[in-house]
């Protein structure tokens, strides 16, 4: 993954995850749970949060920094596979799907200034 930041990240930065999964013979995705935080504050406080783990995870394998604020630039990570470390133990064979949305100001509202929305799927099997 390559990413190319033209402006930086700072306090404020807001990320809304929905965390969604399909099981075997499923038509659809059904959603887990949701979830928001301050991208910047989970990057630099001591709680562990699974957000911070994985993103602890996939720092290894990049140049992405580890704090705010993430200055304008070019950011990569490279050779990173998705292993046991990285999947709870509550996660069943099933495909995965998160949609995360950030953005600076308060959620789906008038004040808010949206930055990307992406999504990441991801299939576990036994």
């Amino acid at each position: 993954m390559d990413m190319y930041l033209i402006r930086p990240l700072r306090r404020g930065y807001m990320a809304h995850l929905d965390y969604q999964m399909r099981l075997a013979n499923a038509k659809s995705f059904q959603t887990m749970f949701s979830n928001k935080f301050d991208f910047c504050n989970t990057l630099g406080s001591m709680k562990d949060s699974i957000i911070k783990h994985w993103f602890k995870i996939m720092m290894q394998y990049g140049n992405i920094m580890p704090n705010c604020p993430m200055e304008a630039g070019h950011y990569y990570i490279r050779n990173w596979t998705m292993g046991s470390t990285i999947a709870h133990k509550f996660l069943h064979p099933a495909e995965y799907r998160c949609i995360a949305r950030t953005y600076y100001g308060k959620y789906k509202s008038k004040t808010e200034d949206h930055v990307i929305t992406f999504q990441i799927e991801a299939e576990l099997m036994n």
